[in-house]
């Protein structure tokens, strides 16, 4: 009988010690990912464009967007 309760012991023990170490590695994943994204970082500008050119004496007014990309 004494075996039995040692072997159910054990079994919260590593069930316990497994979420805990379930714990510790997800905390380091999300570090390693976020320091990745913070170091390969693309940033988008995006702008309004806004000017007026001369085409065969008529001024037009062309609108448009920006893109600016920088890694």
């Amino acid at each position: 009988m004494r075996h039995i309760w040692d072997a159910y012991g054990g079994m919260v023990f590593v069930g316990i010690w497994s979420i805990v170490d379930a714990i510790k590695v997800a905390k380091v994943n999300n570090m390693y990912f976020r320091s990745l994204r913070q170091t390969s970082s693309i940033k988008l500008n995006l702008s309004p464009y806004v000017d007026h050119i001369s085409i065969n004496n008529q001024v037009t007014t062309p609108v448009g967007m920006t893109m600016r990309v920088t890694f």
